[in-house]
């Protein structure tokens, strides 16, 4: 941990959240939505994975065309990354 604890909302950890999604793309130009709902779970050291009952989280994922290139943007609460298709460079967006 990287901060002290805040009532209702924890602490930084040192090891960031690995926000990723991935689009084929075929001869479409379809908008779109995907997502799932995950389940929390934390391990001290390399101690055992436990969840955290009753807290989830939704990972959205949405594809849109603005122009020929698809822009795919992944979100998990309240952080996510935005990306033109093929660019690999990443723009944060706070939804």
């Amino acid at each position: 941990m990287l901060e002290e604890v805040v009532d209702g909302k924890g602490t930084l950890c040192k090891d960031s959240d690995e926000i990723t999604g991935v689009a084929d793309i075929i001869d479409t130009h379809i908008s779109g939505d995907l997502y799932w709902i995950m389940n929390w779970s934390f391990a001290v050291g390399s101690g055992q994975q436990k969840e955290l009952e009753g807290i989830h989280i939704r990972q959205n994922n949405h594809i849109e065309f603005p122009s020929d290139m698809a822009t795919l943007t992944v979100t998990k609460d309240r952080s996510g990354y935005s990306t033109v298709f093929g660019t690999n460079v990443g723009t944060p967006v706070n939804p």
